[in-house]
């Protein structure tokens, strides 16, 4: 049977890969639509989309908080920690925002950390903001892109690497020859990450996915949601 994380039939990988983005974009759409409507509900008490116009396709990320790219970070890093010291053997890779570089790739990852979880090797990609309750639909959309972005990258032969440097500049920051063979997991974190949220917002994810909390302390834990167990 065809496993779309990638944990055995090697002779079917272009098969996986492919269902893999295909998963990942059926999810990203879902949720466009859903924050879609959310947005157009609260037009009239949120000004998020006349700012996301306004700046780009980043954002400051949390409307009632101040724009510190040292705050960011912090969480980032806080983050992509928890999630390594969640796994066996974990290891973070980087804990910090890489922006693609390519055209292939949107918008930008905010870790990269790999090990052992439940018996597999993986490869986890991380997706944090300050407040995941507020930008839950937003960190998935982006979090989906990446893994379509993870993807792509691992079929490209050597040549179509080194033909695009933006593209070359990407597969070594992402460490794609490294990591490609392992299962791909989604972490999603924030200081700001209630049960509540995880409940009603993370519900229908179809991919294995963590989620990394700070308690009152700063201190940030990763856990398995039940539903993935």
């Amino acid at each position: 049977m065809l496993d779309v994380f990638g944990e055995q039939d090697v002779a079917s990988s272009r098969r996986t890969n492919q269902s893999l983005m295909e998963l990942a974009l059926e999810q990203r759409r879902a949720n466009d639509l859903v924050e879609k409507r959310l947005k157009e509900q609260d037009a009239k008490k949120d000004n998020y989309e006349q700012l996301r116009h306004m700046q780009g396709y980043r954002d400051t990320d949390d409307t009632d908080d101040t724009d510190d790219d040292t705050d960011d970070h912090l969480i980032e890093e806080g983050v992509a920690r928890a999630v390594a010291e969640l796994l066996e053997d974990g290891q973070v890779i980087f804990d910090t925002r890489y922006t693609y570089q390519s055209t292939v790739g949107v918008g930008d990852l905010d870790g990269l950390v790999v090990g052992r979880h439940d018996g597999r090797d993986v490869v986890v990609l991380v997706e944090a903001k300050r407040n995941m309750g507020t930008h839950a639909r937003k960190a998935q959309s982006q979090l989906f892109a990446s893994v379509q972005t993870w993807e792509w990258l691992k079929e490209l032969s050597a040549e179509e690497r080194e033909s695009d440097e933006t593209v070359l500049a990407d597969y070594q920051a992402l460490h794609v020859a490294d990591y490609c063979e392992r299962a791909v997991v989604l972490a999603f974190g924030g200081s700001k990450f209630s049960e509540s949220v995880v409940k009603k917002q993370f519900h229908n994810l179809k991919m294995p996915w963590i989620y990394v909390v700070a308690n009152s302390a700063g201190t940030f834990k990763a856990q398995t949601p039940p539903q993935v167990r």
